[in-house]
């Protein structure tokens, strides 16, 4: 995922970043195995592609956001989540 390359950028600790990205993850699939077996595949894919596109559509307007540090980390977890889980 090209989501990963740009964590090293982010503001905080590589380790840190990278940690709290496995356990986003993580807590994606989990909730994608639980909705996909409650709903099945096209509500997961809708919910996963919500959650992407409104981490990626804030992302593309973080430059209003840099001195938030914070708002740009869930930005990113945010479409990571959405990614993972679809």
């Amino acid at each position: 995922m090209i989501i990963n390359l740009y964590l090293k950028y982010i503001p905080g600790g590589v380790y840190l970043n990278f940690t709290v990205a496995a356990v986003s993850e993580m807590v994606a699939n989990l909730i994608a195995g639980i909705l996909f077996t409650k709903f099945g595949p096209n509500v997961c894919y809708i919910f996963g592609f919500a959650m992407a596109l409104i981490g990626g559509a804030c992302l593309i307007f973080q430059n209003k956001f840099m001195d938030q540090g914070g708002l740009i980390i869930v930005f990113v977890m945010c479409a990571k989540f959405g990614a993972s889980m679809c």
